[in-house]
């Protein structure tokens, strides 16, 4: 089966903040929030049904502050549910990923950074209308800002 999940996020930092306060504890840890779109069915899911292919996704994370502008983090990410609209089943999809976080200090309250890494997905077939459930494992990168008070 052919697919691919594009996952928009909203990383929420607000306790990642405060462990970054303080130089004497490098750990953090956080929550994301935003939203998962499923693209690129093959013809034995969209040929039979469509599919409801916009899902809420969420997940936490947690990271060691290395140095100033490296860190090592770990997260579980579920992706959330594709489902049929026939009602005969759903799609399931979640998974943890290691990636390693380079930061650069813009001002005191606010960096820039750039993640790279691997996910490890679990594709999971939920109901008697859906089959091939997958796992494995794919590269994942993003960028973004965190903002400390």
């Amino acid at each position: 089966m052919d697919k691919l999940l594009i996952v928009v996020p909203l990383v929420v930092t607000s306790l990642s903040s405060i462990a970054h306060a303080s130089t004497d504890n490098p750990w953090y840890i956080g929550a994301r929030a935003g939203a998962s779109f499923l693209t690129n069915m093959d013809d034995a899911v969209t040929s039979v049904t469509e599919i409801q292919d916009t899902n809420f996704a969420g997940g936490v994370f947690a990271g060691y502050q290395v140095t100033p502008w490296f860190a090592l983090e770990t997260g579980y990410t579920h992706l959330g549910n594709a489902k049929l609209d026939n009602g005969q089943g759903s799609y399931e999809a979640q998974g943890a990923d290691l990636v390693t976080k380079f930061s650069f200090s813009a001002t005191d309250s606010l960096d820039i950074y750039a993640k790279a890494g691997a996910f490890y997905y679990d594709w999971n077939a939920i109901g008697s209308g859906v089959t091939n459930s997958d796992n494995g494992w794919s590269p994942t990168a993003g960028a973004g800002l965190e903002y400390f008070y």
